[in-house]
C-alpha cells in the first residue's frame, strides 16, 4: 500500500513538472509570436513614415494649388494621425521597451503637429513653412532612427 501511494505520489510530481514545463515552452512561443508581431507592425509604421515624408512637401506644394491635392493631402494626415494611435496601443517586447518609449515620445509631438497642420488644411491655411519648422519631419527622422535600433534586436 505504501509503495502504491507512493507511485501514485511520485506520478502526480512528475505530471505537475510536465505541466509547468509544457507551460514554460508555451510562454515562450508566445513571447516570439508577441515579438514577431511587435517588429511587422512596428516595420510597417516606419515604412509609412517614411512614405509620408517623402511625399508631403510635393502634396503640401500641390495642395496649395489644387483643391484634389488638399482634400489627398487632408486624408493623409488622418491616416497619420490613425497610424500613430494604433502605434502607441502596440505592446513591445520586454528588450525594446526604452526605445518604444522614446517613439512614443516623438509620436506625441507629431500628433499634435498633425492635429495643427489637419485643422490649418481644413480652414485653407496651407503654409509649408509652419509644417518645416515645427519640427514634423525632424520627429519623423526620429522614429525611423530609433526603428532602426529596434530592428538590431529583432536579429
Amino acid at each position: 500500500m505504501r509503495k502504491m501511494i507512493l507511485l501514485l505520489f511520485v506520478s502526480a510530481s512528475l505530471g505537475l513538472v510536465g505541466c509547468e514545463a509544457v507551460q514554460e515552452v508555451s510562454n515562450t512561443v508566445d513571447n516570439v509570436t508577441n515579438a514577431v508581431d511587435y517588429f511587422d507592425k512596428a516595420s510597417n509604421y516606419v515604412s509609412f513614415m517614411s512614405d509620408f515624408s517623402n511625399e508631403a512637401p510635393g502634396l503640401i506644394e500641390q495642395a496649395l494649388q489644387d483643391e484634389n491635392a488638399r482634400k489627398e493631402l487632408e486624408a493623409k494626415l488622418t491616416e497619420l494621425q490613425t497610424q500613430i494611435s494604433t502605434f502607441n496601443q502596440l505592446t513591445p517586447p520586454e528588450a525594446v521597451t526604452g526605445l518604444h518609449q522614446e517613439i512614443l515620445g516623438f509620436n506625441q509631438s507629431l500628433e499634435e503637429n498633425a492635429n495643427l497642420y489637419l485643422q490649418n488644411v481644413k480652414d485653407g491655411n496651407l503654409d509649408m513653412e509652419q509644417l518645416q519648422n515645427n519640427d514634423f519631419f525632424k520627429n519623423i527622422n526620429e522614429i525611423n532612427r530609433l526603428y532602426q535600433d529596434i530592428e538590431s534586436f529583432n536579429q
